[in-house]
């Protein structure tokens, strides 16, 4: 799949760069179902991006559309479409930021008792709104906390007991330099999951110990690792299992290199909090100015 963006606006601290990409997806098992055949469809993106900087002000605001055509009911051809805004201000020692997004797509799922996905044909539309704030206590020290707030909502609740659901979630992160290049992390999150409409409820609680830096000037990493504990009204405190985070992060002048393995805590449509596994890799290499390839 290849990616044109060229940079066709630019209005005062305003910024307009749109990015159209067209090509084809081929899944052995879109549908995520044990046993399922394989699909192909013709898929399109547009995504136009508007940013705005003033001083120590950023704004930026992403709509996006994905359309795809398949021959049959795989799930690669289906629509969506996402609207992300994030706002950020920067000061000496403190940073604020607020990211708001929504998005309607075809639903994919995870299933309560492996974790794994499964996509289901039907429609999903979620929101969510994220607040951040960091201060630095020092010049080895800082802290930072978050707030999370997200409702999903499906079209219709089908036979296989998939429910709407609310989730709400905040959390503390310590950080200390330990060289100028690497730093330990001590962090602490709550999470609140809950069923419109039932009167239950899923309370987790986390603590996980971390570290993060940089190697040959080019590499960024992150080891994150953790355990979780739930709370339902059948079981107070119920051990979970661990969590984790393991990211390298490689940002050259034209190669991009992002790989993760992340194990974490996820509200799922089944009524339930559960480990979600996944691993990713990507890449993108700048050919010039107005010309930009993604793998």
């Amino acid at each position: 799949m290849i990616a044109l963006s060229p940079v066709l606006a630019r209005a005062d601290a305003w910024t307009a760069e749109p990015v159209l990409s067209v090509g084809s997806e081929y899944s052995t098992n879109p549908t995520l179902a044990p046993g399922g055949g394989s699909g192909q469809a013709a898929v399109a993106n547009a995504n136009l991006p508007l940013e705005w900087r003033s001083g120590i002000h950023h704004l930026l605001i992403e709509p996006r559309v994905r359309l795809g055509a398949s021959g049959g009911a795989s799930g690669l051809g289906s629509d969506g479409y996402y609207l992300t805004g994030t706002y950020r201000a920067e000061w000496s020692r403190l940073n604020l930021s607020a990211t708001g997004a929504t998005s309607d797509d075809s639903s994919v799922i995870r299933q309560p008792d492996t974790g794994t996905l499964i996509r289901l044909p039907i429609r999903q539309r979620s929101t969510s709104t994220k607040l951040a704030a960091s201060y630095e206590l020092s010049e080895r020290d800082s802290i930072e906390a978050s707030a999370d707030v997200r409702r999903q909502r499906y079209g219709i609740r089908p036979q296989v007991g998939l429910y709407d659901f609310n989730y709400d979630a905040a959390g503390v992160r310590y950080t200390r330099l330990v060289t100028p290049e690497h730093a330990v992390l001590l962090s602490t999150d709550l999470t609140h999951y809950t069923l419109p409409g039932y009167s239950y409820s899923t309370d987790s609680a986390n603590l996980s110990f971390g570290m993060t830096g940089v190697v040959a000037q080019l590499w960024q990493y992150r080891l994150n690792i953790g355990r979780s504990r739930l709370s339902t009204p059948t079981s107070p405190d119920h051990p979970l299992g661990s969590v984790y985070t393991l990211s390298a992060d490689r940002t050259g002048e034209r190669l991009h290199v992002l790989f993760s393995i992340v194990q974490s805590l996820q509200p799922s449509g089944f009524g339930t909090l559960v480990l979600s596994r996944e691993s990713s890799v990507s890449a993108d290499w700048t050919a010039s100015e107005r010309l930009k390839t993604f793998f």
